[in-house]
């Protein structure tokens, strides 16, 4: 630079002028570029996560498909059964009239009755024999139903649990409104669970009438979605699988006592 001044104050001729070529200098992308590779990673994983999340749930759109078909196809047979049970008593009672007519032109009126009232019995025999059949498919169909509904439930509890945070704090605090008059509550949840369960310590405790302290602690036996509360009076196996059980055992029974009163 120094230079440059120096012969800038001296005379010079325009002979010794020579011209200066100025260089393009290119921009530097790379730093942009980076920040775009950043960018289209974060894109990428938000894509995958996307992806994920639609599977599953085309997953139980197929699930739930299936249970409407299931019930649509028995909806479908018993409808069936149904008409074929009305065809059959239309025609006992059609080939009572024609039978009981004949007789009644060969052998006499009163032959010709016993002929109908033997058609009518007939027909109440056939009408019962029906109705059997047809509380016999039902008995077949509904545990089908029962075990496909309880899979869906499955299904989607667990994908709850896995996207959703607040889904295994919920499932925790309903197992501890159970014991909520006790005095001592101890809560054992799987080691991954610890630290989440930990934070929502305070306000567990709140839902608790009596207890002086809620106690916290790690079960390396307990799986994923399990969950047991523990007081001086007993043990509250709030573990998904032992609820989901639990519900399908309620229904089980319920289906019982529904097939009882109808064949009373």
């Amino acid at each position: 630079m120094s230079r440059l001044i120096k012969r800038s104050s001296s005379p010079a001729s325009s002979e010794n002028v020579r011209p200066i070529g100025l260089r393009q200098v290119a921009p530097d992308y790379s730093q942009n570029n980076h920040e775009v590779g950043k960018a289209d990673t974060g894109e990428t994983t938000a894509d995958r996560e996307e992806s994920r999340l639609e599977k599953k749930r085309k997953e139980i759109k197929v699930l739930k498909q299936q249970a409407e078909e299931e019930l649509q196809e028995t909806r479908r047979k018993i409808s069936e059964e149904e008409e074929n049970s009305k065809q059959r008593i239309e025609q006992a009672y059609t080939d009572a009239r024609q039978e009981g007519w004949k007789q009644g032109i060969e052998e006499g009126r009163q032959e010709g009755y016993a002929a109908v009232e033997d058609a009518v019995q007939e027909a109440k025999q056939t009408i019962t024999a029906a109705q059997a059949e047809y509380h016999q498919y039902l008995e077949r169909a509904e545990p089908v139903i029962l075990d496909l509904a309880l899979t869906i439930a499955n299904r989607i509890i667990y994908d709850s649990l896995e996207d959703h945070d607040g889904t295994w704090m919920e499932i925790v605090k309903n197992a501890v409104k159970e014991v909520k008059d006790h005095e001592e509550v101890a809560v054992y949840v799987p080691l991954s669970r610890l630290e989440e369960t930990r934070k929502q310590r305070n306000e567990m405790q709140n839902l608790l009438a009596y207890s002086q302290d809620l106690l916290i602690y790690p079960d390396s036996s307990l799986g994923e979605s399990d969950c047991i509360i523990e007081t001086p009076y007993g043990k509250v196996d709030a573990s998904l699988d032992s609820q989901l059980q639990e519900l399908k055992e309620q229904l089980e029974e319920k289906l019982k006592e529904g097939g009882m009163h109808e064949s009373s």
